[in-house]
């Protein structure tokens, strides 16, 4: 087997080699434009030669070592070598002469369904439990789309959609490996040889490119024959299937369909030009790293480690059981925390202007309380299900009676009586206090109590199975309840970070601003900008506090850093090249006013007071 990964390995050397030269007499040529990376035209026909070589020696084995490959893995590659010829017709058609993306999107469906035909089994399954047919194609159909075009979106960089297929390949590969089954790590141990022969000629400075055509098959190759090997049925195959499969390419995807969506709905509702949901643009994951200066082969080598990192937290619950989840878990969160804000920078500043606008256009609507009502009412039945499933180990243990399907009922019907004698219903919660989030969690808490001690008088029962449903249904409605309540604020928090602590802080015209005062008018003015449209953060950048009190420096206020008292500024102003201070202090005694205009004209910069007080009119 070894060798035969080494024949494969070979053979796509071979053929990556004779496609460079092949490719521009076949008019498979990328020109450098404005979107490019690249500044010199490049043949995109690397996708030609994995694929030759792996249906080739495939075929060879299936028809020259009989017993090598399983009659399951034949059928499986019959119908990815069917399937995949209607997609590499889509992507030379792209490639050659460029087509619309829907479509492209077409075709990538239609490949996917000719697949899912050919192999489709009797009953569709999902997490363990039998779906309907029309079901189990529908899912299917939108993640061989979305893996597709995850990678193809994610080609841009020299080495970067063949090494992170590499890397899905790669995990897979152990994960069957771990389990004992050797023919299909062998399978894609085979693939994975292939587009080791193309890497070879793809790494900075690269000489060919996998063109749409290529791209495309690795994530029609990954979404079909790679999915259906590892298992769709298990809960933790479609949990964790994703994140091995495809974890920084799906990320990429998601922020995109996520920028774009934004950019659309803002552009319509401000009147200007119509942005398409496909338009490409430069804000992918590669391009914001390389504008941070990166070269091609630092970001490439970065979306690598990250992609191993995803993928090897994701391997670990699947190989080694449940006891691994906590560990996947905490560095899932990690990576969460330190990296999102980061990664979606770009996206969370169209969702805090998107969500400005909405407010400001439909501020509280009755239709936003008709979504609230029935969005509760979903969620508090769908927490219920989950906590019945847990404490029934997804089934295994059915509970007795009809108390389940009671409890249900009353979680929900109780649960929205509370939240409405509590007048939910009627606050701002784009504008919402702590308090009332509380108000919301133990409503929600009273209700599942009372359902569960209500299901256990009426049944005549004492036990502690409907005591650990009630505070699971609790946990899990609150989070789902709370999130989209919650969502105005996490928004204005992350748009407020993105603009003054994250992002690049000195980019374009915008000023440098520091704010002189770090008591609780510094903290209004911070609260201020997390209220206003992040637009209007354009013109000022704001780089931290400046305060007398000694006690204060080197500490935070909201994020932002305290660095000293106004003594400093001359220090910081060299160190930050400031244009502007803030100044937030009430009634400033007249030396002080004196001393801090005399800095800032010796620095050359202009001073501003921020004030928010109440005047009487008339």
């Amino acid at each position: 087997m070894i060798l035969t990964c080494l024949a494969a390995f070979v053979l796509s050397l071979v053929l990556t080699r004779l496609m460079i030269y092949l490719g521009p007499k076949l008019g498979f040529i990328d020109h450098p434009d404005e979107r490019r990376v690249h500044t010199t035209p490049i043949p995109r026909a690397g996708g030609f030669a994995i694929l030759a070589a792996f249906i080739g020696v495939t075929f060879f084995l299936e028809y020259r070592v009989p017993g090598l490959l399983t009659a399951y893995q034949i059928e499986s590659l019959n119908a990815f070598a069917s399937a995949l010829a209607m997609l590499v017709a889509v992507g030379i058609a792209d490639d050659r002469w460029g087509i619309k993306p829907w479509i492209k999107l077409f075709g990538q469906v239609a490949a996917a369904a000719l697949y899912w035909s050919m192999r489709a089994e009797s009953n569709g399954a999902l997490m363990g439990f039998e779906i309907p047919l029309w079901v189990d194609l529908s899912i299917w159909l939108v993640w061989v789309a979305i893996l597709v075009n995850a990678f193809n979106l994610i080609d841009g960089l020299d080495g970067l959609c063949g090494g992170l297929a590499a890397i899905s390949l790669g995990a897979i590969t152990i994960l069957q490996l771990a389990k004992g089954y050797y023919a299909d790590a062998f399978l894609f141990g085979l693939m994975l040889a292939c587009i080791g022969g193309f890497l070879y000629y793809n790494i900075n400075p690269a000489k060919i490119f996998l063109g749409d055509t290529g791209s495309m098959s690795l994530g029609f190759f990954l979404g079909t024959l790679a999915t259906e090997t590892v298992g769709r049925k298990a809960l933790g195959g479609v949990i964790l299937l994703p994140l091995v499969v495809a974890g920084v390419p799906l990320l990429d995807v998601l922020l995109a369909v996520w920028r774009r969506s934004a950019r659309q709905a803002l552009t319509k509702w401000n009147g200007g030009e119509a942005v398409r949901l496909f338009a490409p643009d430069k804000d992918h994951l590669h391009h914001r790293l390389l504008q941070r200066g990166w070269n091609q082969r630092k970001v490439a080598g970065v979306l690598h480690a990250g992609a191993s990192v995803i993928a090897l937290l994701a391997l670990m619950p699947m190989i080694f059981g449940s006891q691994a989840m906590a560990v996947s878990a905490l560095g899932f969160f990690v990576i969460g925390t330190f990296g999102f804000r980061r990664l979606a920078s770009v996206e969370l500043a169209h969702s805090g202007s998107l969500l400005h606008l909405a407010i400001k256009r439909r501020r509280e609507s009755i239709s936003f309380r008709r979504f609230y009502f029935l969005y509760d009412s979903a969620v508090m039945g769908l927490a219920a299900m989950f906590a019945i499933l847990l404490e029934t180990n997804w089934g295994s243990r059915p509970l007795a009676g009809e108390a389940p399907i009671k409890f249900t009922i009353a979680f929900i019907c109780v649960g929205l009586i509370l939240l409405h004698l509590m007048n939910i219903y009627g606050r701002t919660w784009s504008r919402a206090r702590l308090r009332e989030f509380l108000h919301i969690a133990v409503g929600v808490a009273i209700a599942a109590g009372a359902s569960a001690v209500g299901i256990q008088i009426s049944a005549g029962e004492q036990g502690w199975s409907m005591a650990r449903i009630a505070i699971d249904a609790a946990i899990f409605a609150n989070i789902m309840i709370l999130a989209p309540r919650a969502f105005p604020d996490i928004v204005r928090e992350f748009s407020v970070d993105n603009f003054h602590r994250h992002r690049d802080k000195y980019k374009g015209n915008r000023q440098r601003a520091i704010v002189y005062g770090a008591g609780d008018m510094g903290g209004l003015y911070i609260d201020y900008l997390g209220a206003i449209p992040p637009n209007h953060f354009d013109r000022y950048h704001v780089v931290g506090f400046l305060d007398d009190n000694p006690r204060l420096h080197n500490r935070a206020l909201r994020g932002f850093p305290i660095l000293g008292g106004l003594e400093a500024l001359p220090q910081y102003n060299e160190k930050l090249k400031i244009d502007a201070i803030f100044l937030t202090i009430d009634h400033l005694p007249p030396e002080r006013m004196e001393r801090l205009q005399a800095l800032a004209e010796s620095c050359g910069i202009n001073v501003y007071e921020w004030r928010c007080q109440l005047r009487e009119l008339g």
